[in-house]
């Protein structure tokens, strides 16, 4: 038979066993639980107050995200404005130039008609002498 389950020693060992678990529980409730209950109480106390800490700073980053989006937004509105004023000034100058080249264009092509013109008039003045001369000259040969 096992020495643990003898009839005879069985109180006597029952009896230590508690004696030893009752002051090992006692010592332990003693010393050791009230550090474990002290760093759990502030644990928990310095979860809180992390806790509120994330709330106080989501709600102060909620409140600066919609202050960036105000400031976006207000920074797209002028910069469309300044991009639009600037198209606007762009036009402006490009039209003014192509009024510019369009006025000496058609100062160029005045000029080239008049060249043309007083080209045509001396070619046709030229034509004319020279073609006299030549029926002269065949007039006289036919004769």
């Amino acid at each position: 038979m096992i020495p643990q389950f003898n009839s005879h020693w069985f109180l006597s060992q029952l009896f230590w066993f508690c004696m030893v678990f009752l002051s090992s529980f006692l010592i332990l409730d003693k010393f050791y639980f009230p550090r474990m209950k002290s760093v759990i109480r502030s644990r928990k106390l310095k979860r809180i107050e992390l806790e509120e800490n994330i709330d106080k700073l989501q709600k102060a980053s909620k409140q600066i995200s919609e202050e960036l989006d105000y400031y976006k937004e207000k920074v797209d509105n002028v910069f469309n404005k300044a991009l639009e004023r600037i198209r606007v000034d762009i036009k402006k100058k490009y039209d003014c130039k192509a009024t510019e080249l369009e006025k000496s264009h058609q100062v160029l092509i005045k000029d080239t008609d008049l060249k043309i013109s007083k080209w045509k008039a001396d070619f046709i003045n030229e034509f004319k002498a020279k073609s006299k001369d030549l029926i002269e000259e065949i007039i006289n040969k036919i004769c």
